[in-house]
Order: C-alpha cells, then structure tokens, then sequence
C-alpha cells in the first residue's frame, strides 16, 4: 500500500491510498481534521457573553462552528441544502458543542 499526502493545512489533512489488487488499483482518500481547536473556539465564543452573536443590519446571527470534516458530511448527506433538517442538525443536543448561540435556531 502506498500512501501519499494531498493537503495539510491546520488541522486538516487529505491523503490519497493505492492499494494493488491482482487486476486493480484501488484508491482512498482519506479527510482527517483534529476538531479540537474548532471545540475551543465554540466554547470560548459560547461563554462570552458580550460578543454580538447577530449583525442586526442583515439579520444573520453566528450560531456555531462546524469542522470542515463535519460540514463534508452534512453536505454530502443534503442537511446544508435543507433549511428545516439543517436547524434540526443544529438544535440537536448532541451537536451542542459546535454551537457558539445556546438558543434555539
């Protein structure tokens, strides 16, 4: 098996495998991310209570940071492009720590 490194930017690292079968190649991509500091940063804007979570001129409020790995498979899994499954993912308990707003969306 051979492996290769596409990307690694931060946090985030793409690496590419081969594998040889008898009459294939099969090939992996691979997308780690450490969420670590994305989970800090959520806490720390969470916790602080004078940061402006809502630029009130266009009505967008900063309800959480999500990892980009996370994001991926939101995306692929349609939640991003579904305003009501995308606010259920949000409210969902479980996803607490990526939420910077601890209202409801």
């Amino acid at each position: 098996m051979l492996k290769q490194i596409l990307d690694h930017r931060g946090n985030l690292l793409s690496e590419l495998y081969f594998e040889e079968g008898v009459n294939n190649l099969f090939i992996h991509h691979k997308v780690s991310q450490d969420i670590e500091p994305t989970l800090k940063l959520a806490k720390v804007l969470r916790e602080n209570q004078e940061h402006s979570f809502a630029d009130k001129a266009s009505g967008m409020k900063h309800v959480a940071e999500i990892p980009r790995v996370i994001w991926d498979q939101l995306e692929m899994a349609g939640i991003t492009k579904d305003k009501k499954k995308f606010k259920e993912w949000l409210n969902d308990f479980s996803n607490k720590p990526f939420r910077v707003y601890e209202g409801r969306v």
